[in-house]
C-alpha cells in the first residue's frame, strides 16, 4: 500500500479535476487497488489525515468541494433547480452555499452531513424537462427553476426566500414560461404561475 503521504498527494493532485468529490470507485482507481481491506484501510488513513471526509455511503469530499457536483454525482438524472438557479441567474439574492435543491423522477432523497444538505425532490416524469448541462452539471433554465419553485411551494415546500417579494419575475422569458406551462395538468397551478410571473 502507498504511504499516507503518497495517498494524500494523489488525492490532492486529482481533487480539482474531480471538483473535490470522489466516489468509492474513484478512490479505488486512484490508489490502484482491488483489495477491499486495503481500500478501506487507506480511506481510514485519508480521513484521519483530514484529506477526505465521508459525506454519505460511497462518496467522499475534500475541502473546497463543489456541492453542485456532489448533487449531480449522487443522482446523475437529477437537475439543480429552485433557489440555486434563481440566485445564480440573479433573480433572487443569495442562498446557502451548502444547501442544494434538485429535482428528479422517483422518490425524494435527502442527504445531510454536518452543514451540507442536498435534497432531490420528486417530480412526475412529464415534468422532468427544461434543463441544460453547464460545466457537466444539469441545471434548470431560469424559467423552469421558477416553475419548479412555485410547483413545490404549492405542495408545501418552503424556501429561504419569499416567492411573492424576493423574485424578479420581470427578467424571465414569458414565451418560455407559457410554453413550459403547457406540460402542467393542474389549471389552478397554471393560473397561479401565470399571475405571479405575469406570463
Amino acid at each position: 500500500m502507498l504511504s499516507r503521504l503518497k495517498m494524500a498527494e494523489k488525492v490532492r493532485d486529482f481533487s480539482s479535476d474531480m471538483s473535490g468529490v470522489f466516489a468509492l470507485s474513484d478512490i479505488r482507481n486512484l490508489l490502484q487497488t482491488e483489495n477491499r481491506d486495503v481500500l478501506y484501510r487507506a480511506l481510514n488513513e485519508l480521513q484521519n489525515a483530514d484529506v477526505l471526509t465521508r459525506f454519505s455511503r460511497g462518496f467522499y469530499i475534500t475541502k473546497g468541494f463543489d456541492p453542485l457536483v456532489l448533487s449531480q454525482r449522487l443522482c446523475p438524472e437529477s437537475y439543480v433547480s429552485f433557489g440555486n438557479v434563481l440566485a445564480k441567474q440573479l433573480l433572487i439574492g443569495s442562498v446557502p452555499r451548502y444547501r442544494i435543491r434538485a429535482a428528479k423522477v422517483g422518490p425524494k432523497r435527502v442527504y445531510s452531513n454536518n452543514d451540507i444538505r442536498i435534497e432531490h425532490l420528486s417530480l412526475r416524469e412529464g415534468l422532468h424537462f427544461g434543463c441544460e448541462v453547464v460545466d457537466g452539471i444539469r441545471m434548470a433554465l431560469p424559467e423552469k427553476a421558477v416553475l419548479d419553485t412555485l410547483y413545490f411551494y404549492r405542495r408545501g415546500i418552503r424556501f429561504s426566500f419569499d416567492i411573492y417579494l424576493d423574485v424578479d419575475y420581470s427578467r424571465l422569458n414569458k414565451e418560455i414560461i407559457n410554453e413550459f406551462l403547457k406540460k402542467y395538468k393542474n389549471p389552478v397551478f397554471i393560473d397561479f404561475a401565470r399571475n405571479l410571473t405575469n406570463a
